[in-house]
């Protein structure tokens, strides 16, 4: 395994990224995230950490097969486009939580041919009687799943760096870093990549809305955890549960915004619950910084995707001649 990762790492140009030193102004406290696979979902005022990590690579790959798919079309390739579009949905279905494993399994895959429909100028009814049985016109397409997946590889490590620097925008929102000290971990890909243009027509600011769902979610759970060990904040707990988690439940996940849920809490009256005094607008700046310190955690994890390919080429390349079975993620 040694042996194959080291060609491999000679032939892909490996280079960490660089991680250096970052100035951090606020630093709360940071859990470790949970290392089960959870679902992305508004979450209730009982839960415990969601697995940030978990689903974020989780919506990477998923967001690397609609990219591909997406190219697929563009290209005409309709036999892969359904081939893919078929394979990762019963996939996906039985394995949240480790969605990364496809790629294996697009790897292991024997090549097989796919029927592609054609339609044709005049078609008849399907309750007509004279309507031709069986498939009709089409053809049959080829699929070779390894070429399948050195693809998938590509687009995620491209998707990769685009979240990467999405993230560090993130962190800079939530004042953890200096925007110019940062300048250079930011990463960045040619415009005259299609893999650019395509993940820009599928939505960017979805994206974005993902990322910072994700990290602002873990970010609340951290701070109603904070509040749970403190009695004297009962009432508060109880009030910042119900309106992020219950009021602002769809803001959370990728149809929602987060500025909605920022905006109104910062919004909100001074008040007293309880023997406590609740400062919405510190609570606000509180989850803001939590938040950014949280992107800068899941623009690490992101960094090690490239680590990522070479040990599944690897194990792949071993599995074919003969070694152990394919490594696991």
């Amino acid at each position: 395994m040694q042996m194959m990762v080291m060609l491999l790492g000679g032939a892909a140009s490996y280079t960490p990224m660089p991680g250096g030193s970052r100035q951090v102004a606020l630093r709360p406290r940071v859990t470790q995230p949970v290392s089960s696979a959870a679902a992305f979902g508004p979450v209730g005022p009982g839960s415990s950490g969601s697995g940030e990590n978990v689903v974020l690579r989780d919506s990477l790959m998923s967001r690397t097969v609609a990219t591909q798919v997406q190219v697929f079309g563009q290209l005409h390739e309709r036999g892969l486009q359904i081939w893919l579009n078929k394979k990762f949905t019963s996939f996906a279905e039985a394995n949240k939580g480790h969605l990364t494993d496809f790629i294996k399994l697009v790897q292991n895959s024997e090549p097989e041919d796919v029927w592609v429909p054609m339609r044709t100028m005049r078609q008849l009814s399907p309750g007509n009687p004279y309507r031709p049985k069986g498939q009709g016109e089409g053809f049959n397409c080829e699929v070779q799943p390894q070429v399948v997946a050195s693809k998938l590889m590509a687009v995620r490590e491209s998707l990769a760096e685009t979240w990467v620097g999405e993230l560090d925008h993130l962190a800079c929102d939530g004042c953890v870093i200096d925007p110019a000290e940062d300048a250079n971990n930011v990463l960045s890909i040619s415009e005259s990549s299609s893999i650019k243009r395509v993940h820009s027509s599928c939505g960017q600011e979805a994206d974005l809305q993902l990322l910072h769902a994700i990290a602002t979610r873990r970010a609340i759970q951290e701070m109603l955890h904070d509040l749970e060990l403190l009695p004297s904040q009962a009432h508060v707990h109880e009030w910042l549960s119900k309106f992020a988690l219950v009021q602002h439940a769809t803001d959370l996940t990728p149809e929602g915004k987060v500025d909605n849920l920022l905006n109104d809490l910062g919004s909100q009256t001074l008040h007293i619950r309880g023997r406590a005094l609740v400062d919405p607008l510190a609570i606000q700046n509180e989850l803001k910084c939590r938040t950014g310190v949280i992107t800068l955690d899941m623009a690490e994890n992101l960094r090690d995707v490239t680590l990522d390919h070479m040990l599944l080429q690897a194990s792949f390349l071993e599995s074919c001649l003969g070694g152990s079975p394919p490594f696991s993620l």
